[in-house]
């Protein structure tokens, strides 16, 4: 199955792996890790 997101959640995620990057190093790339394995599960 593929799964396509809207322009704008992917902008709206886009910022939030940048937030939580600045919050603290590394976080944004756990952030986003995240995403990805809660999807293909």
């Amino acid at each position: 199955m593929k799964i396509r997101f809207l322009k704008v959640a992917k902008i709206e995620f886009d910022e939030a792996i940048e937030y939580y990057e600045q919050e603290s190093k590394g976080l944004g790339q756990r952030f986003k890790n995240a995403k990805h394995i809660s999807i293909s599960a």
